[in-house]
């Protein structure tokens, strides 16, 4: 009987075609702590709201300084997006405790 983890092989030596054991080291399972990965997953995604708004607002003023209308109105857009974005993430913060 082979034991869980060995593998059987043909070993490539001049001929001999015996099965050989290979031993695979095996890796723990190791799940990460959900509390901590959900608390760092709501920090980057706050963070990319709020870069968003942020290019939004970039995008706002740049296109009423130059007069691009398209601009100026793709800018409030993505303004628009981050604070509904920003919105659901204080929703399940609300949520979490």
């Amino acid at each position: 009987m082979i034991r869980p983890g060995v593998r059987l092989s043909w070993s490539g030596r001049s001929g001999r075609h015996d099965i050989q054991p290979r031993v695979r080291k095996r890796v723990p399972l190791v799940f990460p702590q959900k509390k901590s990965e959900d608390h760092n997953m709501a920090t980057v995604d706050k963070a990319k709201n709020t870069a968003q708004q942020a290019r939004g607002k970039v995008k706002e003023t740049v296109g009423d300084a130059t007069g691009n209308d398209s601009l100026k109105a793709k800018g409030k857009a993505d303004q628009t997006k981050g604070n509904l974005k920003q919105a659901g993430e204080h929703v399940k913060d609300a949520f979490k405790t």
